[in-house]
């Protein structure tokens, strides 16, 4: 027959109902160790996964720096465009002034040649 324990004289159990005992707050503490295993890995976890949305976050903040940049950027382009545009536009009147005041020039040159060829004919005919 079993043998009767005496626990601190308060209750008297039998080996069975002892092993039953300890079976069972070997459980418990199996299952307390599991949780606080679990647990602490779902911190972990939780932590892992705000940094990751930290992360994100600034992931976003650069992006929307690019973007904003990117937008400055095209907007400075489009203004140097339109400038380098104006720009060549007054070159070409520029040349065309050019052209026409060179077109003058030989005009008044012929001119000039024909009245110095004029003035030479009546030297010539003076002396």
């Amino acid at each position: 027959m079993a043998e009767i324990v005496n626990i601190l004289g308060i209750v008297s159990l039998d080996e069975t109902q002892l092993s039953i005992i300890v079976v069972l707050l070997a459980g418990f503490l199996l299952t307390f160790i599991k949780l606080r295993v679990i647990t602490t890995k779902s911190k972990s976890m939780h932590k892992m996964v705000d940094d990751m949305d930290t992360e994100k976050a600034e992931m976003y903040a650069k992006l929307k720096n690019f973007e904003d940049e990117n937008a400055s950027l095209k907007e400075k382009n489009e203004g140097m465009q339109k400038e380098y545009s104006e720009k060549m536009r007054v070159v070409g009147e520029k040349e065309r002034s050019l052209d026409e005041n060179s077109k003058i020039v030989k005009e008044k040159l012929k001119e000039v040649q024909a009245m110095e060829d004029t003035i030479e004919m009546h030297r010539l005919k003076i002396g």
